[in-house]
């Protein structure tokens, strides 16, 4: 995929993940009008975003959301995730006002009970 075949926001993610493939499946069935494209990190397209973003290994195991020319990791990118979503989704962004620090605790206990 090169850059000019990408559409608004990007998501990276672990294309061997069977969590990843889930989420991915859910959002391509709920996806509204605003275009997502979806990028593995072992892609050569991947590979590139990676490094340019000096991304380590531990935001690896997360979904990453790039928009804007910003990235968000964890319980952030999966929060901005639902506002590209159709339906009342959205409305869990509200969460975004409790401290990053216990979103991704909840995120990673929930994670690791997948």
């Amino acid at each position: 995929m090169t850059k000019n075949n990408l559409k608004g926001s990007i998501i990276l993610f672990d294309s061997t993940s069977n969590l990843h493939k889930k989420l991915l499946h859910f959002i391509e069935k709920r996806e509204g009008r605003i275009p997502l494209s979806f990028i593995p990190f072992n892609s050569k397209m991947g590979k590139v975003i990676v490094q340019k973003l000096s991304l380590t290994k531990p935001n690896l195991s997360s979904v990453i959301l790039l928009e804007d020319g910003k990235y968000y990791t964890q319980s952030t990118a999966i929060l901005k995730l639902t506002r590209y979503l159709r339906g009342g989704w959205f409305i869990v962004t509200i969460f975004l006002i409790l401290p990053k620090v216990v979103r991704d605790n909840i995120f990673l206990k929930f994670i690791k009970t997948q």
